[in-house]
């Protein structure tokens, strides 16, 4: 991989959102073995007559380009101890983490993410003091130690006191996107990949960072009253039947506000890596302990899928499609749909469905504009891969939902009640819509390959199977309940 110079132009080309890539729908529509309709969807826009005003659509695409190698970010770790303090971390311990975090990054974002390390040990004495009177590293400090150890626009600095002394700042960690650096309190090394997703570049403008990744909320089906009293835990219908049902609402905070962080699908939501200020996250070949797996909070981050077609050295391509266009749907309703976590050319990453101006999904998320259909990438207790194999053999993924939004890098997942994870021995319905006119369901092959299927809800047949989800997901909730 080559360094990362800001004078060069990247090759990769905004993607389409407008409309859906062609080349991605074109990749699918082959996979469908819908040969016939290839060639005609292959011009340089697509073209159909609307049979509701009989008027041509044409949707225009830009033409994409592949991106051969991936520029590798430079990131400096600085960590600093004022005399006489005993240091949190090793040198090592320090090493091991962040080099663990670059390849599980490099892996969850298939390479898009791609990080050159260095280390640097600074010998300081803060200059600020805090509320409390005590000592603390002022922001002018952070500010002149990102300045001095940065040689170009687009290196990350990441500054960590090592000691007893802690920063000027209350929060955990802070993403410095204008500045290019990340400030950390001691003893939170697990706040580095959050951080670090607020810093990549996105597609459209590769110029200058625009703190790339945002948060991730959850709008799901699990239900509270005062007190954190449970009143429902899992629904299922479509998405009108959910919201006039009041059977939706957002994780929230103790105030009452949106949890932005709720989700724990991504690094950028809660899906962080617990650990006290005295523990080492990774040994010193990079593995999670044994205490800090599944069962005690430990988790591989991660970086969910719905964003990365967006990340600026990102080769994945989604299919879009609109709901305007009923030929596509025709094509899609009833086919298996293998979705794979890589860039593979012969599979099928996401599938994103453009929501229509008046849709109900759009009474909690005002500037919601897509549905993203994808898998999550799960590695929970698994170790740090220590080597540049991105094999996924090892990582269990499902099928996952989630909404991205037009005027915000801020996602939502989509936590609706299934009856449970996807298996080999049944499909399970992950969703429905009434207005777009399809019934989605889950299914893995005894390969372990993952798929989805559109079905018409218009169709009968599919508004049985949806009602005998309901039916189960409405029995399960209330076992849970009592």
């Amino acid at each position: 991989m080559k360094s990362f110079d800001p004078s060069e132009k990247a090759t990769s080309q905004p993607a389409a959102t407008d409309g859906p890539s062609r080349r991605a729908v074109l990749k699918m529509l082959s996979v469908l073995g819908a040969g016939s309709v290839v060639s005609q969807y292959a011009g340089e826009g697509y073209t159909e007559q609307s049979p509701s005003d009989n008027k041509a659509q044409v949707i225009e695409t830009p033409p994409a380009t592949e991106v051969t190698d991936t520029p590798q970010i430079r990131l400096v770790f600085v960590s600093l101890l004022r005399e006489g303090e005993s240091p949190h971390y090793s040198a090592d311990i320090i090493k091991s983490h962040t080099e663990g975090v670059a390849r599980c990054l490099g892996r969850s974002s298939l390479r898009a993410v791609a990080l050159s390390l260095e280390f640097s040990e600074l010998p300081l004495e803060p200059e600020g003091v805090s509320e409390s009177n005590e000592l603390v590293y002022s922001e002018e400090q952070f500010k002149q130690i990102v300045a001095d150890h940065k040689q170009n626009d687009h290196d990350i600095v990441v500054v960590m006191p090592n000691g007893q002394t802690s920063l000027w700042q209350s929060a955990q960690g802070l993403a410095h996107v204008d500045l290019g650096g990340i400030s950390m309190q001691e003893g939170n090394l697990g706040a580095i990949a959050h951080e670090l997703g607020h810093m990549v570049w996105n597609k459209d403008e590769l110029d200058r960072k625009i703190g790339g990744l945002g948060h991730q909320s959850v709008l799901g089906t699990r239900l509270t009253i005062s007190e954190g009293e449970v009143v429902q835990y899992y629904a299922l219908g479509t998405f009108q039947q959910l919201c006039a049902n009041g059977q939706l609402a957002f994780s929230t905070l103790s105030d009452g506000g949106i949890n932005p962080y709720a989700s724990d699908e991504s690094i950028m939501g809660s899906r962080a890596i617990s650990m006290s200020p005295h523990d080492s996250l990774v040994d010193t070949v990079g593995h999670l302990p044994e205490d800090q797996g599944p069962d005690n909070g430990g988790r591989e981050p991660n970086y969910s899928p719905q964003k990365l077609p967006s990340l600026a050295f990102s080769a994945v391509e989604i299919p879009r499609f609109h709901p305007d266009i009923p030929l596509l749907r025709e094509i899609v309703y009833d086919k298996k749909i293998y979705l794979q976590y890589s860039t593979d050319p012969d599979g099928v990453f996401g599938v994103a469905l453009a929501l229509p101006d008046d849709h109900v999904l759009r009474q909690y998320i005002p500037d919601a504009n897509e549905l993203f259909i994808g898998l999550s990438n799960k590695a929970d207790g698994l170790e740090l891969p220590n080597s540049s194999d991105y094999a996924d053999t090892e990582v269990d993924y499902n099928v996952r939902l989630f909404v991205n939004r037009t005027d915000s890098n801020e996602t939502v997942y989509l936590d609706i009640g299934t009856l449970n994870n996807v298996t080999e021995d049944h499909r399970v319905v992950i969703c429905a819509d009434e207005q777009m006119d399809f019934v989605l369901t889950a299914g893995r092959e005894d390969d372990g390959r993952e798929y989805v299927v559109f079905s018409r809800f218009s169709e009968p047949d599919s508004r049985e199977k949806l009602n005998q989800a309901r039916d189960m997901v409405a029995e399960r909730n209330q076992v849970m309940l009592s």
